[in-house]
């Protein structure tokens, strides 16, 4: 029991290391706001991410401060978040399936990182891009981007959001590692973080509610050398009520943050 309290303090702390992660995107575009405003728009939003694919439920997280930034750009706020996420787990997918000999996986991770690559080199050219539709529609596909273009000219801001995401990804290894321990099973934390990112990058995938079922799968798959079908299925279990459940819980009397207008004033 021990180690499920460990683990719950880890998952504890992911909706503040989002939520500084966020205010220093915020911080990019000149909007000052304190930690803990957003930290309660995170935690509120964490319900609604748990029971749509890929966590788009994230998106509601614009409304609260909507005054203070366009929701177009706010969505464009969370597609850097997830590009991020995603950037790191293929980087780590990559040296981890060279590492053990899975090439068309490196292939995967590799095509992956070109289009992230792709996307930034996209957002930083945006304006210089006509597109055959309307102002209105022009403005949206604009904003979308401008996160990613204001980040991509600020690079201790960038290194930070970088950091910040290592921590995270971190964390959630640490987390797995003492999973196995609570089970009874002991692996190599080093081939935690280089194999557990291909399972999470299947998790990702817009396919079941919170990547149960896809997820457990691929940890199965994965980890078949290093422990049982058994122990590998209830690692999974675990890691989905708490990574996602545990929080989606403790956010439900925090949705109610989602429907207020944050006032710059009253939390800068």
């Amino acid at each position: 029991m021990s180690w499920l309290f460990s683990v719950s303090l880890i998952v504890l702390a992911f909706p503040v290391l989002s939520a500084w992660r966020w205010q220093l995107m915020l911080r990019a575009m000149d909007i000052k706001i304190k930690l803990w405003p957003l930290t309660k728009i995170i935690v509120g939003s964490w319900p609604i991410s748990t029971i749509t694919p890929s966590k788009i439920g994230d998106i509601s997280r614009g409304y609260p401060i909507r005054k203070i930034l366009p929701l177009s750009i706010s969505a464009g706020n969370i597609i850097l978040e997830r590009i991020m996420d995603v950037g790191l787990l293929l980087l780590l997918s990559l040296i981890g399936a060279i590492a053990y000999g899975r090439f068309l996986i490196a292939i995967i991770a590799f095509i992956g990182l070109i289009a992230i690559l792709f996307f930034f080199l996209l957002a930083s050219k945006i304006e210089k891009i006509k597109l055959p539709i309307n102002q209105a529609w022009r403005e949206k596909f604009n904003n979308t981007f401008y996160c990613s273009k204001i980040i991509f000219n600020k690079p201790a801001i960038l290194a930070g959001m970088i950091l910040i995401t290592a921590i995270n990804w971190l964390g959630t290894f640490i987390q797995f590692y003492l999973i196995y321990l609570s089970i009874g099973t002991k692996l190599p934390l080093l081939f935690i973080c280089l194999t557990l990112p291909l399972t999470l990058f299947i998790g990702i995938l817009p396919l079941t509610i919170a990547g149960m079922g896809t997820r457990d799968s691929a940890i199965i798959y994965f980890f078949s050398g290093y422990a049982s079908i058994n122990s590998n299925l209830s690692a999974g279990i675990i890691y989905s009520l708490t990574s996602y459940w545990l929080l989606a819980v403790i956010g439900l009397p925090f949705v109610k943050y989602l429907t207020k207008e944050l006032k710059q004033k009253d939390d800068i």
